[in-house]
């Protein structure tokens, strides 16, 4: 093998390996080859183009910078063999979200000579009927298509037939599309891990349908969905295995701790609980992932929650808005494996028993409380020894004043957002922080 093939040799492994573009650099510099040299301005050019070109982001000004038509032009001339480097095959993102009013010859042009593009982003863009079936057949590599705010009057079948590499698909409110064909596009497009639905028509066979097709899908988010119902959610994890993100919000129904626990057992990794007790149907919601678990449920049942966290070691455990009596807060204290406790606008228990319980804390290091009232009592010295004697706590926040046990120091802080409305409240609690500080120093 002669010279000029080793280092075209090289120059194609540099390309799948930019990496080795540094060891190059070094070379240059040991060896001074002119042959390396001359190679490595080469490559590196080639590279920066790739860079630069990679993705496209129109101006927000485009009217006064004509900054689509220039790109177009150099498409064009690009395919034509008119330029140095071949532009149009290193597109892979068309980014037109600042530019509302790009017309559908503009939009055609330029995916007609970008055909390697990956990744579309559009918004507030009004889809005129047809044009689904106009730019589908364009876009034969196509990972992920992001349409927010959109006006689309036209079905979505092309992208089932043309878009086989379909990986993301988001569906927002104003975006037609019946659940045969979205079951039609995860049946043709099996490499879709990522599905987004809003304020979608679909009841709960419906959507069964739908995710069978996809059974490796890494996240599923659904908002405003009102046809389906608490049944749902019992199929999910048992269709999609590899489920990595689960999100549902605005569905107006309720969510028992039960359907909760299935995901948890799902996302057995997670080791951050968050409860939420809400009293608006509209606030109910789940998000999970491999780290957190968040429930906003209305009337959760404190109990099964209790039990289902004895058997795991959590880093975080959080509960907002409950209403607990001394001997749930004994047993979440006493009996939980969690490091990190939050009770969080808290109500139903006394100063007292709230002492009680955490003084047997054996296994919690920082606990953080407020209260749903703004009428609390601050912490005793005599408190402070027997928690620092019985209990595992080396952090402590009692609504705004905070105890470090470690380094046997207090501070305060002023009060948590919403905890008090009152401005005299609030001018005594400050005044009361500035005791405390005083104490400390």
């Amino acid at each position: 093998m002669n010279i000029a093939e080793r280092l075209q040799s090289l120059y194609e492994l540099c390309f799948r390996n930019p990496i080795i573009v540094g060891s190059l650099l070094d070379s240059i510099t040991l060896y001074k080859d002119l042959y390396v040299c001359l190679f490595v301005n080469r490559m590196w050019g080639s590279l920066a183009v790739r860079r630069l070109w990679y993705q496209f982001t129109a101006s927000p000004d485009d009217l006064l910078t004509h900054t689509i038509e220039k790109f177009i032009n150099t498409l064009v001339k690009s395919r034509n063999n008119e330029t140095r480097y071949s532009y149009y095959k290193y597109v892979r993102v068309i980014d037109l979200q600042q530019v509302p009013d790009v017309t559908d010859d503009v939009l055609e042009s330029l995916l007609t000579n970008s055909p390697y593009v990956e990744k579309l982003l559009l918004e507030n863009y009004a889809w005129p009927t047809g044009e689904m079936h106009k730019i589908a057949p364009l876009m034969p590599n196509v990972r992920c298509i992001g349409m927010s705010n959109m006006i689309i009057e036209d079905e979505l079948q092309p992208l089932s037939t043309y878009c086989k590499h379909l990986e993301e698909l988001e569906l927002g409110a104003d975006i037609l599309c019946t659940s045969e064909v979205l079951a039609s596009i995860t049946k043709e497009c099996p490499k879709l891990t990522v599905l987004r639905l809003f304020s979608k028509g679909y009841d709960d066979q419906e959507m069964n349908e739908i995710l069978k097709n996809i059974p490796s899908l890494k996240e599923l988010r659904i908002s405003e969905c009102f046809c389906i119902t608490e049944a749902f959610f019992q199929n999910v994890i048992s269709i999609c295995r590899e489920l990595e993100m689960f999100s549902f919000y605005r569905g107006f129904i309720e969510i028992s701790v039960d359907n909760v626990i299935k995901f948890a057992q799902h996302f057995a990794k997670a080791t951050k609980y968050v409860f939420i007790d809400v009293v608006k149907l509209l606030d109910v919601r789940i998000e999970c992932n491999s780290a957190e678990i968040m429930a906003a449920m209305m009337e959760p049942d404190a109990d099964k929650i209790i039990k289902h966290c004895e058997t795991l070691k959590l880093v975080s455990l959080s509960l907002l808005y409950f209403t607990l009596d001394s001997e749930k807060l004994a047993a979440i204290c006493g009996r939980l494996d969690v490091r990190i406790l939050k009770l969080e606008r808290i109500d139903g228990v006394t100063n007292k028993e709230i002492l009680e319980a955490i003084k047997k804390a054996k296994k919690i290091d920082t606990i953080i409380i407020t209260f749903k009232s703004p009428s609390f009592q601050p912490l005793r010295e005599e408190d402070l020894r027997e928690i620092t004697r019985t209990s595992s706590i080396k952090h402590l926040e009692w609504q705004c004043s905070i105890y470090d046990f470690e380094d046997r120091r207090r501070s305060a802080k002023l009060p948590v957002e919403g905890g008090c409305e009152e401005k005299e409240i609030l001018n005594k609690l400050f005044e009361s922080h500035l005791v405390l500080t005083e104490k400390s120093n």
